[in-house]
């Protein structure tokens, strides 16, 4: 058995390249991303989703907060609704779930979503990591280094409950990101 890949840099490094595709996909940059994972009701099972939250937090000029599929909340559509509300326009969805299935059809129907990135298990940094886990486990083998540290500072939302990862040094606010 190893360890999960929860708190990874990798992973957080394959949700950004996810993304800046889907972007791509959608004609330009979102002004703000909604993290999606699928959700826990165990103690500390959305934990992986937060560490996501927090470093692609460190990596985007943009807010960054979580939503689950299921068990906790919010969902999705309420995290995209409710950063919209705030005056974001181009909130995309950063899918921090491994594979198809659904959960990814749920998050492709989001109203008002403006980009909504692929899982992550194919990515090569992904497998990059599972293949160090392999490693590790082996007879022998030598134990992974995770690189530590984020730079980014959770927040809310006025209103709301649900931490928000704002990039260190940039204003992240909507007239900031759209004009006026």
């Amino acid at each position: 058995m190893t360890r999960g890949l929860s708190g990874e840099h990798g992973v957080a490094l394959a949700l950004y390249d996810r993304l800046r595709a889907a972007e791509r996909a959608a004609g330009g940059l979102s002004d703000a991303v909604v993290v999606a994972g699928a959700g826990s009701s165990r103690p500390g099972g959305d934990d992986g989703t937060l560490a996501a939250v927090r470093q692609l937090g460190s990596l985007l000029p943009v807010p960054v907060t979580a939503a689950y599929c299921s068990a906790t909340g919010p969902p999705p559509a309420d995290a995209v609704a409710r950063l919209r509300a705030h005056g974001f326009r181009r909130v995309a969805a950063a899918t921090h779930l491994l594979a198809p299935g659904r959960f990814t059809r749920a998050l492709a129907t989001v109203p008002d979503a403006w980009a909504v990135a692929e899982p992550i298990a194919d990515h090569a940094r992904v497998a990059g990591l599972v293949a160090a886990r392999y490693a590790e486990a082996a007879p022998g083998g030598e134990p992974h280094r995770a690189p530590s540290g984020t730079r980014s500072r959770p927040r809310s939302l006025p209103g709301s409950p649900y931490p928000v990862a704002w990039h260190a040094g940039r204003s992240t606010t909507p007239s900031a990101v759209l004009g006026p």
